[in-house]
């Protein structure tokens, strides 16, 4: 009997304890794998499309009853959990913008999927298959920590189940780690340099069409589509994303700088000052928007507005090398050639 089978049977002969949610659809697993551009377990994939997430609690649902008054979660606190499927999303998420597992400066595509957590809220991953022809191991973060602090707790999501059901929903934890055990193990299999791999023009509007699919309300789905028109040469269709994100959330300054941007490169600076003065108002504090504008300043000839602009960045920062790049080219217009070689120098320092 495989382990679907027996997390049916102890449901039929302990319902009190199981708490497993709806099974999800199998195509909605493909959208997420095309989205996020991952492959999850074959064993994995057939646990959520039958169940869907879901525990099983160390006691009978009468023990929960006073803590759930304070703190509905409680049962999921002490037990292990496995997310949902708007949580598997979230989790991902989370993990890819706290670069959980990576260095700081990883930007492309994550192969870590949070499937679930421990009884100490620790998460619970496996790694995307995409990458690799083997079972993806089922691994554990020690204290919520991204160094190489992890435990195996099963050598493939198979094998985590068995004893998962084995041990009535509270396998055992390792006492020790290997150390350099993840670190190990993403080096035998290449994961992150085959993460950073880039995607074709097609594969990442492709993936994008699926993530608004996934998640139609989330409107940085339409500017990160948007990017990937604009290098596929699509630009109205670009210029459209945009326009829907600012639709969606016309709060966020950052649309404005994409489409102000893109005018900008298409010689419509006009048009681009009104979308990055809109920017810098909604995140003044923002350098990138700001450098923009001031970039737009000195295009237009409008040399004083685009060195206040560089002036308050770098007095921000004063490594910061858009605006110095553009207050060497301002200075050097205004026949200031001391202060732009100054500049100039500095930003020669900065390089090298």
């Amino acid at each position: 009997m495989d382990f679907i089978e027996k997390i049916k049977q102890k449901v039929k002969n302990d319902p009190d304890k199981c708490r497993f949610y709806p099974g999800i659809d199998l195509e909605r697993i493909k959208l997420f794998e095309t989205a996020y551009g991952v492959q999850l377990p074959e064993s994995y994939v057939r646990f959520i499309t039958t169940f869907g997430g879901g525990l099983i609690t160390e006691f009978e649902s009468y023990y929960y009853i006073d803590m759930t008054d304070f703190e509905p979660d409680s049962p999921k606190m002490t037990s292990f959990y496995f997310f949902d499927f708007d949580e598997l999303c979230e989790e991902r998420l989370t993990l890819y913008l706290d670069n959980y597992l990576v260095e700081k400066d990883f930007d492309y595509n994550y192969p870590f999927i949070p499937i679930g957590k421990t009884p100490c809220q620790e998460y619970i991953f496996l790694v995307s298959e995409k990458l690799m022809d083997v079972d993806s191991p089922v691994l554990m973060s020690l204290n919520n920590h991204k160094s190489d602090d992890v435990k195996h707790l099963g050598n493939s999501f198979t094998d985590f189940m068995e004893s998962y059901i084995k041990k009535d929903g509270l396998p055992p934890i390792p006492d020790i780690y290997e150390p350099g055990a993840k670190s190990n193990f993403l080096r035998k299999f290449e994961i992150l340099s085959k993460a950073r791999e880039k995607e074709t023009e097609d594969e990442a509007i492709t993936r994008c069409n699926a993530l608004i699919e996934l998640e139609p309300d989330d409107p940085w789905n339409y500017n990160e589509r948007a990017s990937a028109l604009l290098k596929a040469g699509q630009r109205m269709a670009a210029i459209d994303d945009i326009n829907k994100a600012i639709e969606m959330n016309p709060k966020e300054g950052f649309f404005y700088y994409h489409r102000g941007n893109l005018l900008s490169e298409y010689g419509s600076n006009r048009k681009a000052l009104i979308d990055l003065d809109i920017a810098v108002k909604l995140s003044p504090d923002d350098n990138l928007l700001r450098s923009a504008r001031a970039e737009v300043f000195y295009k237009l000839g409008k040399l004083d507005k685009a060195l206040e602009d560089c002036n308050i960045i770098i007095e921000k920062d004063w490594r910061y090398e858009l605006a110095l790049s553009t207050r060497c080219r301002v200075y050097r217009a205004m026949g200031d050639d001391e202060k732009a070689d100054a500049d100039s120098e500095l930003l020669d320092d900065l390089w090298w």
